[in-house]
């Protein structure tokens, strides 16, 4: 979903989206005990966050979750 909200559709949403997945693996890997993150992965995730919470001050408003649905299937 968040590369959907970022990215127009297209190869560099599918790209950022695998970014996002590994991001998400190594917090996931952190959070139940076996952390394998670099302090690049947590700035990279720093960077992820600040750019979101910039795209929804740009907007006015956080998508919902229907505005990310249609994001992602380009509805």
């Amino acid at each position: 979903m968040i590369a959907a909200f970022l990215t127009p559709p297209g190869d560099a949403r599918q790209e950022r989206q695998k970014e996002i997945a590994k991001l998400y693996d190594k917090r996931s890997a952190a959070a139940h005990g076996k952390p394998k993150h670099s302090e690049q992965h947590l700035l990279d995730t720093f960077n992820l966050v600040r750019e979101v919470l910039i795209k929804i001050i740009d907007r006015g408003s956080v998508p919902t979750a229907d505005e990310l649905d249609k994001m992602l299937f380009g509805v």
